[in-house]
């Protein structure tokens, strides 16, 4: 008989036998798509080349301003090194836009999620290095939404909390593409009814 944690990594099946309590037993694990996850911030990605484009050519001028040689046109000593700097932000800001789709299929690629018959957990390798554990007694809504060959999103509602205005507001989590949606659909939901909740 095999394992959930057979499907994951070897490095992610490490990190989460290392979370489980004893006598705690994994029911279903999986690692979301890379693809699934980077899909959402494309849109950032898109919007990123356009502002980039802009940045980078200003940064340029404002650069080659710097290192050509003085003139009579040109503009008043200093003001180069001024548009540089000046620029700099917003090439900072260009460069995070066009790394997003990068950074959370990286980020995809080092998380593992996993129902046990206690909990649910979310393990995050590499620099990120954290763990989420989450109670069946937070549950309050499971949303399934059926992707390609078996994976799917699974949302996790996990109660209410107030925002900075004091107004009640649900508290979610999102599983994006992860593998045999359906099972980790199923395994929740025997979670829940364990614990005394309908879901």
């Amino acid at each position: 008989m095999t394992s959930p944690l057979d499907r994951l990594p070897p490095s992610l099946r490490v990190r989460v036998e290392r979370e489980l309590l004893p006598g705690e037993r994994v029911v279903w694990a999986g690692v979301p798509g890379a693809l699934g996850e980077a899909l959402p911030t494309l849109p950032l990605f898109v919007f990123g080349i356009g502002w980039s484009s802009i940045a980078f050519t200003f940064a340029g001028v404002a650069v080659a301003s710097v290192l050509a040689e003085p003139s009579p046109k040109a503009m008043q000593p200093g003001m180069g090194a001024f548009f540089t700097l000046f620029s700099l932000p917003f090439v900072a800001v260009g460069v995070v836009l066009l790394a997003l789709p990068f950074y959370a299929a990286l980020k995809a690629m080092l998380t593992a999620h996993a129902v046990t018959d206690r909990r649910l957990l979310t393990v995050v390798g590499g620099r990120w290095n954290t763990v989420e554990a989450r109670s069946a007694d937070a549950l309050t809504f499971l949303q399934r939404r059926d992707g390609k060959h078996g994976r799917g999103t699974l949302r996790l509602g996990l109660g209410m909390e107030r925002d900075s205005d004091g107004d009640p507001r649900a508290v979610e989590i999102a599983w994006r593409a992860v593998p045999e949606v359906r099972e980790a659909e199923e395994a929740v939901r025997a979670l829940a009814a364990r614990a005394g909740r309908t879901i």
